[in-house]
């Protein structure tokens, strides 16, 4: 799962989904990226959160490979900006997701 969020205030949930990433180590691995260019105090104990990173091309390409089995979902939830850049659009053409190999069917928008 990739979380992007624009500070690290914004990662709702994120202790629950690190317990279900422990639990379900072999089938969950969490990717939190914030745009913030880095930990504010107190922050410092989130190792796991790369900061002044956004949730772009070579970020999804490094986290999902090249590899399509075909039977793999994306669900995308984010603002309508964020949305456009991964699905695409009539005045914007491929989006992220389809540079990647997803087809449209792989990807739900919520």
């Amino acid at each position: 799962m990739v979380f992007g969020a624009n500070t690290a205030q914004d990662l709702v949930l994120k202790k629950e989904l690190d317990i279900l990433q422990q639990r379900f180590a072999d089938r969950l691995q969490m990717h939190y990226l914030v745009s913030e260019a880095g930990p504010s105090t107190g922050e410092a104990d989130n190792k796991d959160v790369s900061y002044g990173a956004r949730v772009n091309t070579s970020r999804l390409r490094q986290f999902f490979g090249a590899r399509r089995e075909g039977d793999e979902k994306v669900f995308v939830c984010g603002p309508p900006g964020m949305e456009k850049a991964l699905v695409g659009g009539r005045t914007c053409g491929r989006g992220i997701l389809e540079e990647l190999g997803f087809q449209k069917d792989q990807v739900h928008v919520f």
